[in-house]
């Protein structure tokens, strides 16, 4: 019995798409074939986990300041890091066709930044997004503006 695909329809879906939900299964594992996939289709995967990201227009698009933990010292300190797409975008080799965030742990996403995520996917045709937002038996996804 053949429990994961090959993967082309998943791409092929994302292609079309632009944001998938998927639903894994609770033990793991099924989601790094459809990496694989991705990866072999010409994509620069990046995953990232969705729990602490804070404002996502701010972190995916715009230059942003990051505060790391005291750790009992009064002086606070802010660092500043590029807009993660164009961070990652800029290291892209010449023959790659985009990128795909993969967001684990999605289900922590408002319906406001889900909906943002498939905002961005169409107008920057070149970035991609999957967000895993919860658990099921068998492998699925759908388009993420009907989740």
């Amino acid at each position: 019995m053949l429990l994961v695909g090959s993967g082309a329809k998943f791409v092929q879906q994302l292609e079309q798409a632009g944001a998938l939900a998927i639903f894994v299964t609770p033990e793991g594992g099924s989601e790094g074939h459809y990496l694989r996939r991705l990866r072999g289709a010409g994509y620069e995967v990046v995953t990232l986990s969705s729990k602490g990201i804070g404002d996502l227009a701010s972190y995916l698009t715009c230059t942003h300041g990051v505060r790391p933990a005291t750790l009992g010292k009064s002086e606070r300190r802010t660092y500043f890091f590029p807009a993660l797409i164009e961070q990652y975008r800029a290291t892209l080799p010449p023959k790659a066709k985009g990128l795909v965030f993969w967001f684990y742990e999605g289900h922590v996403f408002s319906q406001q930044e889900l909906s943002y995520l498939v905002k961005l996917s169409r107008e920057d045709r070149g970035v991609k997004f999957v967000v895993e937002l919860g658990r099921e038996r068998s492998i699925r996804w759908q388009p993420l503006q009907s989740a």
